[in-house]
């Protein structure tokens, strides 16, 4: 009786430890969940009482709907002003599960992996929001939607250098382009120097292979040189000065040149390459942005590669100044640059036509640009052609409004292209002209050509014939 006592005693003693230790575990395992580890390092880092540990719920507006995701997120950066986080929320963009916080399980159903912007995957994203709310697309102006405009853009298509690679080596009959990156279609093109539709080369290639009909030059060109190039469907080369993002992000996504975070964000390492500079989308987009795909080198038809610039050295340059490492970095040695192009960024002359697609695939480069020396700075028989501003919803008007240095006003008096493209970043004030900068706000004065000495032919205005006289890359 006293033995069996004992036992029943030695077995509850068991018990209550067995509990007791459960306990400890389960209480240790939830003092170390992945959401509180994260806060814990972003209080550290902030100097924050580390007491203000809890879950962080958001209600977007546009949705209604509760999500966990800034509990881990924490010190993330607003994507932007355009899309407040209290509006927002993150799952409209990104997808993903709103209300756990597992990190397989809240990301296994995200669009795109980390970026949602990616062609594949934008018009889920960016296109129409799940309240209904057109956001960059489903409006009856062309111009408006921004999706479909990039899609068909050369630097998504890349079909001009297509075209010519292929004609090149006589595997079409004209430079006239019948391939893209991706299968596209336009149900309304302007003249018929545009294509109507364009086929997917990667799935032509491909297909060849398997029937048995491979092209050697065009196999080589796909693999080489459309693999892990620069068109915005292709994932960027995982080395310094070629990081950057896919889709919409590869231009409004900034990297640094070595692609690294410097933000508030300990979700991501700061000493892991690949990652945005920060978490924000931008229309300030500085010359090094587009510096991730162009400036880096040149494409070899004679050895169908890519030949990286030898001169970049990062010993060379940590001692320069800032002005000075920007001339190195984004000028191609020994090519000619005037002031302006020295002085300014890539999209302070490049129209938003130029760059994202006029809503038509562009057959080649030439037919995309509309910019010439003359609209900014006129000849010698006529100041530049400019227009009025007569209303803030004028499809030029509406786009620069998004630039945070333009503030274009109704009636003001800006120039225009040769196709009537509006450039309110290029005003004529108190009788001069003067250009805004669109990535840092400077106000520089434009000089004209009208009444001046210069010795220009108004009909030439390839950059040759300016640069012969106005070359400043190597003073």
């Amino acid at each position: 009786m006293r033995k069996k006592y004992w036992n029943r005693r030695y077995n509850f003693a068991v018990l209550i430890l067995a509990f007791a230790l459960a306990t400890l575990l389960i209480f240790r395992k939830d003092s170390q969940q992945a959401w509180k580890q994260y806060q814990r390092e972003y209080f550290r880092k902030q100097k924050i009482d580390s007491a203000a540990i809890a879950i962080k719920i958001i209600r977007p507006t546009l949705t209604g709907k509760p999500e966990l995701c800034l509990t881990c997120h924490l010190g993330l950066e607003e994507i932007s002003s355009s899309h407040p986080v209290e509006s927002f929320g993150c799952i409209i963009c990104h997808g993903g599960e709103p209300l756990t916080l597992d990190k397989e399980l809240a990301h296994k159903t995200l669009r795109g992996g980390k970026n949602p912007s990616d062609l594949q995957f934008v018009e889920q994203s960016c296109g129409t929001s799940p309240t209904g709310v057109s956001c960059h697309s489903g409006y009856n102006e062309r111009w408006h939607n921004t999706i479909s405009r990039v899609d068909r853009s050369l630097q998504s298509t890349a079909c001009g250098a297509i075209a010519f690679t292929r004609f090149t080596f006589g595997l079409q009959e004209s430079d006239f382009p019948v391939y893209g990156t991706r299968n596209v279609s336009d149900d309304s093109v302007p003249s018929a120097d545009y294509p109507a539709e364009l086929h997917d080369i990667f799935q032509k290639v491909k297909a060849d292979s398997v029937e048995g009909k491979t092209q050697v030059v065009e196999t080589n060109f796909v693999n080489s040189c459309l693999s892990g190039a620069c068109h915005l469907n292709s994932p960027a080369v995982q080395q310094p000065y070629f990081y950057r993002s896919t889709g919409c992000a590869a231009c409004h996504y900034r990297y640094s040149r070595d692609g690294t975070y410097q933000g508030k964000d300990v979700t991501i390492r700061m000493d892991e390459p690949g990652h945005g500079t920060l978490h924000e989308l931008t229309t300030a987009i500085p010359y090094s942005q587009c510096n991730h795909c162009h400036n880096r080198g040149i494409y070899s038809l004679k050895q169908m590669q890519f030949i990286q610039r030898d001169d970049l050295k990062q010993d060379d340059l940590q001692f320069l100044s800032a002005q000075e490492r920007r001339r190195k970095e984004y000028y191609i040695p020994l090519a000619e640059y005037a002031k302006c192009e020295i002085t300014l960024d890539c999209i302070d002359c490049h129209t938003h036509n130029e760059v994202m697609g006029n809503g038509h695939i562009f057959p080649n480069k030439k037919a995309a640009v509309e910019m010439k020396c003359k609209t900014c700075h006129g000849t010698l028989l006529l100041p530049p052609d400019n227009r009025v501003i007569a209303s803030p919803e004028q499809r030029d008007v509406y786009m620069a409004n998004f630039n945070p240095n333009i503030k274009p006003e109704v009636g003001d008096t800006v120039a225009a292209t040769s196709r009537g493209t509006f450039l309110p970043a290029v005003r004529k004030r108190n009788g001069r002209w003067e250009v805004t900068s669109k990535v840092d706000g400077r106000v520089i004065p434009v000089p004209q050509v009208y009444g001046s000495k210069c010795t220009q032919d108004p009909e030439k205005q390839d950059s040759e014939s300016c640069h012969r006289c106005h070359d400043m890359s190597h003073e």
